[in-house]
């Protein structure tokens, strides 16, 4: 523990450091800008137009806001001197105000803007921020306006976004892989249990985000974990003056309901935020398994097919408070609750037979189950900014804990080759108990220190404290007898991880070249107790993970980067849990705890295109890793076949990426991706000469019509190649999603629709043939839905007051 130690009282010292000088710091003056922005003819205010102030000596970017429902805006945080101001909405003349003097707060007045030529057959341009915008190691995913995916989850969201898409599992993953590291509001989250990411997806309602960073290759100062590169998931925040709130209802097909209630409420230096959501979502589903096992000079065959419900139900808190303690220093504390309440039943019947066709055994297995979970968290955050341009100090803490069970019980009926029961075999039924726990306690300190106006140097520290503890309990009972335990199929695995670490990035300009070095130090310490056998697993290691960026701006239009990072992917509880899951009693599974983390070395070439109408990005990437961590199939005993975990010597990912975003015409918006790579996997260290290749490709298409009588239709399709495993390869992928929106009531309302999979034809399946066995595995899900939604946004009871016309005012008349 002696790391620990060390880590905390550096942390200790660091943190108390710059906190002692915070008084002097928060003393330091910053201004604002405010003013009104109207149309010339009407005299009405512009609602929802970008303002943005950028330094006149070097045009850097110092603040942004849009204008409220009347047209005015505020502009904080500015220090003095000399800067321009621009303005733009689709719709109108962009504007800018040049050699703007800044000495005390300023008030600009009525600023008055031009609508474009007059509309054509009445079409309304909707006012919204770009769907993609491009940063220098990020894409930013602007999904709020989202229409297919209203009603749904991050999952729903993620699925239509470019380098998506879904791997063995069924979960989602990026540019063909799934270790992703998912990030809520840059913090990770504990409400996945045992390391989920697709359940962390699935718990977030659609409505709560705001946008979804995309960052492919991360740069040092983000964890090291995600071999395939980051996602971090934007919750919606308000912080206009006055009451504001957003209230959602939406309707499915075969009772599906989701509410959503967003509040804030912001007055002198304090900013409250709550929401709730409800979200009732039950589904069908079905699946079927062909396989033929080659086992001790025997074949079975077995054909088995699923299908089942399950009801979710879910209900989501999240309550806030942002305080101003200064001009410069803002605190932040947050706490989140959710419930999830998810009931299940299926039917799954068994076909075996030998090879020549000759009967063995048929029988069916009749399951119930009832799981729950809580997951609750709570915050602190505290951002100082400081005199010196650009300087800032940002500290965190977030706990999480996270409660599932689940009671599971399996009647197991058999027949005769007939079909008609069998008298003479006895009912078995099997009770399941699952306890989990997942504790994560996460902290961080991040600090930017400009060495002059081109060069910057950030550094920081971060612990991720996690424990899973996983208690399963299987009873059994024959012929309606009492319940009894069966010690050889019960376990409890404890799971402890620590990541502590330390990063420091450097990042300057040289004529057109941008640049950026940084390196990060990760000290992980693992610990497996499988308490149930008494054995016990330690895994110690530091690593360093280097990264390097570099940008070359061509003019105005074109950059081009190149860049490089090293990442890791640590093994999950799942994987690494030993004990052997008989629910299944034909496919069992169990994990490995002698698996080792995977290493990435990610490269990557970039090229962006940016005008006023539309952006260009094409990347070239390069992706090595040894020791993939990866599911391995073989067979377990006479027709049983068992999914392990493997480390592999191998894989190397490559490809090319291709994203067009921008306005065909005024009501007309495209935002289309076609990613093609290449997959090489080498697992000749676990099965002499196991070694597969294959090219793939995926396609994302999303239009946007902006049509008479505000009214907006969205349609979004997707597709994704065959892709290899190591023992076979994942089937294609592809369905199509249509949403529309018209404004109501002065645009304070909508009425939506959204119609998922419009063909029905969203479905996972895997093939694999080795020596072994052949296997055909498919999955399919209710996935084609008709929703029905209504929003209305509440009204904003600030009332600002009168703006003097004259630019030295100086008063904060007019803001808010």
């Amino acid at each position: 523990m002696k790391p620990i130690r060390f880590y905390c009282l550096w942390a200790t010292c660091f943190t108390c450091l710059f906190l002692s000088q915070s008084a002097t710091w928060a003393q330091i003056k910053s201004y604002a800008v405010v003013g009104q922005i109207v149309e010339g003819t009407t005299q009405k205010g512009v609602e929802m137009m970008a303002i943005a102030i950028f330094s006149s000596k070097d045009s850097v970017y110092r603040a942004s806001a849009y204008t409220n429902e009347t047209g005015f805006f505020k502009l904080e945080g500015i220090e003095r001197g000399n800067y321009y101001i621009k303005m733009q909405l689709v719709g109108y003349k962009n504007k800018t105000l040049s050699d703007v003097g800044l000495e005390t707060d300023l008030n600009l007045g009525m600023i008055t803007v031009e609508e474009v030529a007059s509309k054509l057959e009445d079409v309304v341009v909707e006012t919204r921020r770009p769907d993609i915008e491009y940063q220098a190691e990020k894409r930013i995913i602007n999904v709020s306006k989202n229409l297919v995916s209203a009603g749904g989850t991050a999952v729903d969201v993620l699925k239509n976004v470019s380098s998506m898409s879904e791997d063995v599992d069924g979960n989602l993953g990026m540019r063909g892989g799934s270790n992703m590291n998912i990030l809520i509001n840059g913090k990770p989250t504990g409400m996945g249990g045992s390391g989920n990411r697709m359940a962390v997806l699935s718990q977030i309602p659609a409505s709560q985000i705001e946008t979804i960073e995309i960052i492919t290759n991360p740069s040092a100062k983000y964890d090291a974990d995600g071999s395939t590169g980051t996602i971090n998931i934007i919750l919606k925040r308000n912080a206009d003056e006055g009451w504001n709130g957003m209230l959602t209802g939406m309707i499915g097909t075969r009772d599906k309901y989701t509410a959503s209630l967003q509040l804030s409420y912001k007055k002198k230096i304090f900013n409250n935020f709550f929401s709730y959501d409800f979200r009732k979502d039950p589904r069908f589903n079905r699946g079927e398994i062909y396989r033929r096992t080659f086992f001790g000079g025997d074949t079975t065959v077995l054909d088995q097919k699923n299908n089942g419900n399950r009801a979710n139900l879910s209900h989501n808190f999240r309550l806030g408070t942002d305080v101003s303690l200064s001009k410069r220093g803002v605190l932040t504390l947050s706490t989140q609750w959710r419930l999830n309440i998810d009931d299940s039943d299926e039917q799954t019947r068994y076909l075996e037979t030998a090879a020549n066709g000759t009967f063995r055994n048929r029988y069916r297995q009749a399951g119930a189950s009832d799981k729950g979970g809580q997951n609750y968290e709570a915050a602190i955050y505290y951002r100082q900014l400081f005199e010196r341009k650009g300087q800032s100090l940002n500290i965190d803490a977030n706990y999480s804990e996270n409660l599932n069970d689940e009671d599971a019980i399996f009647d197991w009926s058999y027949f005769t080759q007939s079909g008609m029961p069998n008298l003479d075999s006895t009912l078995r039924s099997q009770n399941l108990i699952n306890l989990d726990k997942v504790r994560l306690l996460t902290t961080q300190l991040d600090f930017v220190r400009p060495i002059n106006a081109k060069t910057k140097i950030e550094m920081g520290a971060k612990a991720i404290i996690r424990r899973i503890d996983s208690d399963f309990t299987m009873r059994n009972s024959r012929g309606g007898e009492e319940w009894i335990v069966n010690p050889l199929s019960s376990n409890r695995f404890v799971f402890d991880e620590n990541v502590l670490s330390l990063y420091a990035t450097y990042s300057g300009e040289v004529s057109l070249f941008k640049y950026q070095v940084g390196l990060r130090a990760e000290q992980t310490l693992t610990e497996s107790d499988q308490k149930t056998s008494d054995l016990s697993y330690t895994n110690n290691y530091l690593n360093l993970f280097p990264s390097a960026f570099l940008t070359h701006k061509v003019g105005d239009k074109h950059s081009l980067q190149l860049s490089y990072s090293r990442r890791i992917n640590r093994p999950g509880v799942g994987q690494l849990n030993p004990f052997v899951d008989y629910t299944d009693p034909l496919n069992v599974r169990y994990g490995n705890p002698k698996l080792n983390p995977e290493f990435t070395n990610a490269f990557e070439f970039g090229y962006i295109k940016n005008t006023q109408s539309y952006t260009f990005n094409a990347t070239a990437f390069y992706r090595p890793t040894d020791d993939l961590i990866f599911r391995y199939q073989l067979p377990f005993d006479t027709g049983i076949l068992a999914v392990t975990f493997k480390n592999f010597s191998r894989s190397t990912s490559s490809g090319l990426e291709f994203a067009l975003n921008g306005d065909i015409a005024r009501w007309w918006k495209l935002n289309a991706d076609w990613s093609f790579f290449r997959v090489v996997i080498d697992a000749g260290n676990v099965e002499s000469g196991l070694r597969n290749q294959s090219n793939s490709w995926t396609f994302k298409l999303n239009s946007t019509f902006i049509l008479p009588k505000k009214v907006v239709l969205q349609l979004s399709g997707s597709y994704s190649a065959p892709r290899p495993t190591a023992q076979g390869r994942i089937n294609s992928i592809y369905f199509m999603e249509i949403g529309a929106r018209k404004d109501i009531m002065k645009g304070r309302a909508n009425i939506n629709i959204r119609f998922s999979d419009i063909f029905d034809t969203q479905q996972f399946s895997v093939k694999a043939n080795t020596p072994s066995f052949d296997r055909y595995f498919m999955r399919k899900r209710e996935t084609q839905i008709l929703f029905l939604g209504f929003t209305y946004k509440l009204k904003n009871n600030f009332k600002a007051k009168e703006v003097k016309r004259n630019s030295d005012a100086g008063g904060m008349d007019g803001g808010y």
